[in-house]
């Protein structure tokens, strides 16, 4: 008799938590830094202004709807701020 699905799901289950090179836990709060920095840099331009003075702050959400719904509200305030703001 062949294996059945939920073999080859564990087998793959112990192959993962094995590999001592994965490294499945949580980002902390305030991100992987190495990626929010390289992800401001194609947004503001790699030899912006606010980047060299430290004045960017980036933010890492969860994926998917959830970080949509997390940048809308904010990008959303922080325009109103700034447009306000220049009147």
């Amino acid at each position: 008799m062949p294996p059945s699905p939920t073999w080859h799901a564990s087998q793959a289950d112990e192959i993962l938590r094995n590999d001592s090179e994965l490294n499945c836990e949580y980002a902390p709060i305030a991100g992987i830094a190495s990626f929010t920095s390289k992800a401001a840099e194609p947004i503001l331009s790699a030899g912006s202004l606010a980047l060299q003075e430290k004045r960017a702050v980036t933010l890492q959400t969860i994926s998917g709807t959830g970080a949509v719904h997390l940048g809308a509200p904010f990008s959303l305030d922080l325009m109103r701020a700034i447009c306000e703001g220049s009147t």
